[in-house]
């Protein structure tokens, strides 16, 4: 019995003495540790560390007790003194750290500790490296009712960009309607005032119109003064004229005198011609000599002229034989219709000629168609054409437009008081120049003295 107490209290003797220290293992102190990291960290560069190997086997000493140890404070001054058991080194069939308490005392305080757990707080990597889940997306069907939403605000939009742009090309459209509206407009315009500034300002023909106009204007009134004669020496050989000459005096009737072949044959000559004239000269502004007729040819008022002027030259060389030969229309289709038409005119309407025409009066008439055709053809070589001057019956006569054929007369003692009779050739206005026309002038009391009843 004595020998099991004794046995029974040796190990509680042994219990009561401070555990003995292994040592390998010695108590690692937190403000030390810290500081000597904050040391080791500085001299990394040339301190190597060095590891003690851990014993495997027990020393003798250790061995004497088999029971784990126990973590024993106290509130003396060894609470410093306190082990931290490692199971990294030394396994254990319990893994648990011991936390040693950091003395009140210490150089170091706490607050280390709150700026590392800041710094794992506020790090990404503490995000990624946690445990916990993370953070649910959003529902499928907020997303969706977003891109509803999105794509409704855009289809309108679009819907409002599309009306707009309608609109602007329907603007764009009328603006074009109304800018080819003006350009026309303008035209006219411009077409209107040109041929007003020339009409009131007409620019002088070339002289290469000028001198060939008036030397067609020349022989015409020639020619015609010709056909004029023969016509009288045609009624004197045939027995008086009978119905040519009642004819004669029908068409003088509107200026009041009475023709006789016997009586004054001068005064009858200058009535003759101006009945021929009138004939010959009507319509000369309408194109072809025809009444309401329309332009056959070139409608440019450029080319036109040059027409009318190559016209002219091919006919102005025309002889009586040529066209005895070939006839006027191998040679012009308009200038075989003028004539065609003249002579009608001429023998039914001014002379009631219901004869055949003999060759010589047939050649008289040919030689006026043809200057009076060829005035016409350079009348229209130039644009704007050359304008008829014509005066009638009562007028005063104005030395300025006006060329009386009594050459020699007493037309300056009548001086203020005469008055036309009649016009025997009409004038032309050639650019800014006038050709006169010629006319008989007296009163009514000198008509009856000249021509007679």
């Amino acid at each position: 019995m004595a020998s099991s107490s004794s046995s029974s209290s040796s190990p509680l003797s042994r219990t009561s003495p401070r555990p003995s220290r292994s040592p390998l293992f010695t108590p690692i102190q937190e403000h030390q540790r810290e500081g000597e990291e904050d040391s080791n960290i500085e001299s990394a560069a040339t301190t190597t560390h060095r590891h003690n190997p851990t014993p495997l086997h027990p020393t003798p000493e250790s061995t004497a007790s088999t029971a784990p140890k126990k973590r024993h404070s106290s509130n003396g001054p060894d609470d410093t003194d306190l082990s931290v058991s490692c199971n990294l080194c030394r396994p254990s069939s319990c893994d648990k750290i011991t936390i040693v308490p950091v003395d009140s005392a210490a150089k170091f305080s706490p607050a280390i500790f709150k700026s590392i757990f800041s710094s794992i707080r506020k790090s990404p990597r503490s995000s990624t490296s946690s445990a916990s889940p993370a953070p649910a997306p959003a529902p499928a069907a907020n997303r969706e009712e977003e891109w509803k939403l999105a794509v409704a605000e855009l289809s309108h939009k679009l819907l409002m960009a599309s009306r707009r742009r309608d609109e602007a090309v329907l603007e764009v459209s009328r603006l074009k309607t109304s800018m080819s509206d003006l350009e026309k407009k303008l035209s006219n315009l411009e077409t209107y005032c040109h041929s007003l500034r020339s009409s009131m300002n007409p620019s002088p023909p070339p002289p290469t119109v000028v001198e060939p106009f008036l030397r067609a204007v020349s022989e015409a009134r020639a020619a015609v003064k010709h056909l004029s004669r023969s016509v009288a020496a045609q009624l004197r050989q045939s027995g008086g004229g009978g119905k040519v000459l009642d004819r004669i005096a029908g068409n003088l009737q509107p200026y009041e005198v009475k023709v006789s072949l016997t009586k004054n044959p001068k005064s009858l000559l200058y009535y003759l011609e101006a009945l021929l004239n009138r004939a010959f000269y009507e319509d000369m502004e309408a194109p072809g000599f025809e009444r309401g007729g329309c332009e056959a040819g070139e409608l440019d008022p450029v080319r036109k002229s040059e027409a009318n002027r190559r016209a002219y030259e091919a006919l102005k060389g025309l002889t009586w034989d040529e066209v005895l030969n070939k006839g006027t229309r191998h040679y012009s289709e308009g200038f075989s219709r003028f004539c065609d038409r003249k002579m009608s005119e001429i023998a039914s309407s001014t002379l009631g000629w219901n004869k055949s025409w003999p060759e010589g009066l047939l050649q008289a008439f040919f030689g006026g168609a043809k200057w009076v055709w060829l005035v016409h053809l350079l009348s229209r070589s130039v644009h704007p054409a050359v304008g008829v001057l014509r005066v009638e019956k009562g007028r005063r006569f104005e030395g300025d437009f006006m060329e009386d054929v009594v050459v020699g007369g007493d037309r300056g003692r009548r001086g203020a008081a005469s008055e036309v009779r009649i016009m025997v050739a009409p004038g032309f206005y050639l650019g800014g120049g006038v050709v006169k026309c010629r006319v008989l002038c007296g009163s009514q009391s000198s008509v009856v003295r000249e021509i007679g009843a």
